[in-house]
């Protein structure tokens, strides 16, 4: 007499999680420059709103003529990334960037303690 059998079970072996990768001192460090170098742009950025009404005031523009001065920042500094862009392919990104950042801080710093 036949005998019925059940059909087997299908067992899934146990899946491995992944576990995130794990970030190095080095990743780390850049990690930390490439923050301070967003931080830095706009902490430049919220200065020149600030410092807008008197800005226009020295240029002799009203409050409607205070975007012209927040174009004349941003649209070099547009075509200056673009421009660095390049170079930056040319001569190496690491050197550009951190010349950059020298640069920036510097100008900052100048800019910050002017009277």
């Amino acid at each position: 007499m036949p005998t019925e059998t059940t059909p087997p079970t299908e067992t899934t072996p146990p899946t491995k999680t992944a576990s995130p990768p794990r970030i190095g001192g080095r990743q780390r460090l850049i990690l930390l420059v490439l923050l301070g170098a967003g931080f830095t742009l706009s902490v430049d950025f919220s200065i020149l709103n600030v410092a807008l009404p008197m800005a226009g005031e020295g240029v002799g523009l009203g409050a409607d003529g205070l975007p012209w001065i927040t174009a004349a920042y941003a649209l070099p500094a547009a075509g200056f990334t673009l421009v660095f862009g390049r170079m930056a392919d040319l001569f190496g990104r690491r050197r550009l960037f951190l010349s950059g950042m020298a640069l920036l801080t510097g100008a900052s710093l100048l800019g910050g303690f002017a009277a």
